[in-house]
């Protein structure tokens, strides 16, 4: 990566009993497990990798790609990363791979972009973000 961003690559491994992480960052393998919570898998990714960001140095401004490693599961038809601007604003990415129009989903919610790659702010809860977004998506 350029502009000043460190390169890095992650893994993650949805188990029976925990969710477990790897990250690779200027040489450096940083890991962690943490119980997987079957209610909501995406809570358990979403803390792992920031357990493994975390003790890799790695702020939020370096977070961006994360959405294209959430996006790589095949299952995963579209995926949706939210950053804390602000108390109560977030900034939403969402990636699609061409299954579901995520410009769409992203315009309704007063952003833009495309059908494969879009984004938005949303004022609110990361809960009642994650919930806007998938009624949308659901339509």
């Amino acid at each position: 990566m350029g502009s000043g961003r460190r390169a890095a690559r992650a893994g993650i491994d949805i188990g029976g009993t925990f969710t477990d992480a790897a990250l690779e960052a200027a040489g450096e393998l940083f890991s962690a497990k943490i119980l997987t919570d079957y209610a909501a898998p995406e809570r358990a990714i979403m803390s792992v990798l920031n357990a493994v960001a975390t003790q890799a140095g790695i702020g939020m401004a370096d977070t961006d790609p994360l959405i294209d490693l959430i996006r790589l599961p095949v299952e995963a038809g579209a995926a949706l990363l939210l950053k804390q601007h602000a108390p109560g604003e977030f900034k939403g990415s969402l990636r699609s791979r061409g299954v579901a129009d995520v410009g769409a989903v992203a315009t309704s919610l007063g952003g833009g972009g495309h059908r494969n790659a879009a984004g938005f702010t949303f004022h609110g809860t990361p809960e009642e973000a994650a919930a806007a977004v998938g009624a949308l998506l659901t339509r």
